[in-house]
């Protein structure tokens, strides 16, 4: 990232994680909700990437917020779950089709995700 930033002519005044980022965009959209509630408030935030997941819980108090509980998983992202929803597809597919033609097989059985 810092050689991408050195590219680019930028300059960078601080790296934030994305449960950072989550929250204060959070914090950005509601500020003014927020600043009328008198007790502290927590926001769950999923994000669901390519390759990883990560979860957040974030708590406010007024415009002051904390970061409570940051936690990843690296090997669960969208494409997991692409590839779970395809094979199930696939697999529904083919038991319906051997229901009125048991000699079918699906022509793209193969397929690598």
């Amino acid at each position: 990232m810092k050689r991408a930033v050195a590219i680019s002519g930028l300059s960078v005044s601080k790296y934030i994680y994305e449960h950072e980022a989550l929250a204060q965009a959070y914090l950005y959209q509601v500020k003014s909700e927020l600043k009328q509630i008198e007790v502290p408030v927590r926001i769950l935030t999923v994000n669901l990437g390519y390759a990883s997941t990560t979860v957040s819980i974030s708590e406010f108090r007024g415009l002051a917020a904390d970061i409570l509980l940051a936690c990843s998983e690296r090997n669960l992202g969208l494409r997991n779950i692409d590839r779970a929803v395809f094979s199930f597809l696939i697999k529904l597919f083919e038991d319906t089709q051997k229901k009125t033609n048991p000699s079918f097989t699906f022509p793209y059985h193969n397929i690598k995700m």
